[in-house]
């Protein structure tokens, strides 16, 4: 009996490694909009993934030796995850890159869809740095956390 719960715990401790993976790059591919920008339909996102994903993670089944290697797994790999992106060549394809979205008052509409940022939101980011249009923007980058950082023009 010993044998086997150790054996189904590495079976969904591995599983646990395979799905936490999966999601961390399935988020990347998403874009960065939905780490800085979390909004109400990316909250319940979040929570059905998590439900989806738990039985999967445990096979459905409550056994504490089970859930504890599937959560201990999910820790592990995300503390592995924040160390390994210290390392140059994996830090830019992890966490991503600043996206310059305005430059001397010229917006990149292709950068925005790109980035997945609409018209709407990189106006809401330039009003809430006090200016009204895109001609007062020196600089508008969409940092790696998904925030917009604005840059008036100086005069």
């Amino acid at each position: 009996m010993a044998t086997s719960s150790g054996y189904l715990a590495a079976v969904y401790a591995t599983r646990s490694a395979v799905i936490v993976v999966f999601l961390v790059v399935a988020y990347r591919l998403v874009g960065k909009r939905s780490l800085g920008q979390f909004h109400l339909y990316d909250l319940v996102t979040l929570i059905t993934v998590a439900n989806a994903v738990q039985n999967s993670l445990t096979g459905g089944r409550g056994e504490l030796v089970i859930g504890l290697a599937s959560s201990t797994t999910v820790v592990v790999v995300a503390w592995g995850a924040a160390h390994v992106v210290r390392f140059r060549r994996l830090e830019r394809p992890l966490t991503g890159h600043p996206v310059v979205l305005v430059h001397h008052g010229v917006v990149f509409g292709q950068r925005l869809r790109h980035e997945h940022v609409t018209r709407n939101e990189l106006d809401a980011a330039i009003r809430s740095h006090g200016l009204t249009d895109p001609d007062e923007v020196e600089l508008a980058v969409l940092e790696p956390d998904g925030t917009i950082s604005v840059v008036p023009v100086t005069a």
